[in-house]
């Protein structure tokens, strides 16, 4: 359920659509908003990214993209047309659920490898930078937090290993540098890891 509530979210909720070449709103959560109906498609603020939900790696990008409720949201996704949420099947949304579950998740800030990007949003941060941040002792919501304790303890246990994750997001993928393996290995060995809020899986 929750990687198929990611997908719901980020598309039926809280979705964008390219319509004549202008961004429109027409999710139901952000239309039920009226300051963040105008944020999401004016502000410089968010990151806006333009997704095909026919295309396997944008249903696993949607699917692994956490999020918080509380706020507005950082990134949007734009899908290509309307018609493109016909393809999203039972079928490619559980496949999608069980891909997702083995691949290292991201925050809902991140610009990541192969996203077809709109707008460059002021919260913007690439895939590394929320391991940094932990490491450094820096202010993270929880989604940043919940998602770094995730990947890392994924990662350990080598359960991701079986693909290619370069092929998976069409692009390489930056690999966590050593001093955030030796901080994370330190912290369990010490109990020590920060606390963090469902989701995990």
């Amino acid at each position: 359920m929750l990687y198929a509530g990611r997908i719901y979210w980020f598309t039926v909720e809280f979705g964008l659509v390219l319509q004549e070449g202008e961004v429109r709103d027409f999710g139901a959560g952000i239309l039920s908003s009226p300051g963040e109906t105008v944020f999401s498609i004016d502000s410089p603020v968010p990151n806006r990214v333009l997704i095909d939900p026919g295309d396997d790696r944008d249903l696993l990008r949607l699917a692994t993209t956490d999020y918080l409720i509380s706020e507005f949201q950082k990134t949007y996704f734009v899908m290509s047309s309307f018609d493109r949420l016909e393809t999203l099947s039972p079928e490619r949304i559980l496949q999608a659920a069980r891909t997702a579950a083995k691949l290292p998740h991201y925050t809902w800030r991140e610009i990541v490898p192969g996203d077809h990007v709109l707008n460059v949003g002021a919260v913007m941060t690439a895939p590394n930078e929320k391991y940094w941040r932990l490491v450094a002792g820096q202010p993270l919501d929880e989604c940043l937090r919940r998602t770094v304790v995730r990947n890392l303890t994924l990662m350990e246990t080598e359960l991701h290993n079986e693909m290619d994750l370069a092929a998976v997001w069409k692009g390489p993928m930056p690999e966590i540098p050593q001093p955030v393996w030796d901080w994370y290995w330190d912290q369990k060995d010490a109990g020590t890891l920060p606390a963090v809020e469902v989701p995990m899986s």
